[in-house]
């Protein structure tokens, strides 16, 4: 009866515990198990640890640059965007262009200058992808070769080592 009982305990822990996690990674936007784009960033450090181990790491990063005043909010910027895009996926027709929204958080906005890049082989044209000062929202287009075969594909958001792949689907 008593090993029971503290089955019962252990599991209703786990499952608390597992609530409050949960909860946290949603509050934060850090949640890698997220099905948008913004969760499905590849973030990379200089050591050249990647996947979600490195959620927790640009968190330290930031809460660390924070603590240190001057230059966090640039600090922070580099190490945990938490950009997320619409639509997802970007769909495109052949010799045409479509157009995507960015969004970022609150707080400290600078002006920020992403690199959309298709992924190598697509034939895809990118242009925009610019913040400016305190702007939440950004736009950037994706044109499809007016030959381009009906396909999935891939661009990418970047800004030094953060990359944020988007799905692109060619009809």
């Amino acid at each position: 009866m008593g090993k029971a009982i503290l089955f019962l305990v252990v599991v209703f822990v786990a499952a608390v515990g597992f609530m409050v996690y949960r909860g946290y990674t949603k509050a934060t936007g850090t949640d890698p198990l997220a099905q948008t784009a913004g969760a499905d960033a590849k973030k990379t450090s200089k050591s050249g640890e990647e996947g979600p181990g490195i959620f927790k790491r640009a968190e330290d990063i930031a809460g660390e640059t924070v603590k240190k005043g001057a230059g966090a909010a640039k600090d922070a910027l580099k190490t945990n965007l938490g950009l997320t895009v619409t639509p997802v996926p970007i769909d495109v027709a052949p010799g045409k262009k479509a157009d995507a929204k960015i969004y970022r958080g609150a707080g400290d906005l600078p002006a920020l200058n992403l690199t959309v890049e298709a992924a190598p082989g697509s034939g895809l044209k990118t242009s925009g992808g610019s913040f400016a000062a305190g702007q939440k929202e950004a736009t950037f287009s994706v044109e499809a070769p007016a030959d381009a075969k009906p396909q999935d594909t891939m661009v990418t958001l970047k800004y030094e080592d953060y990359a944020l792949p988007v799905p692109v689907r060619i009809k």
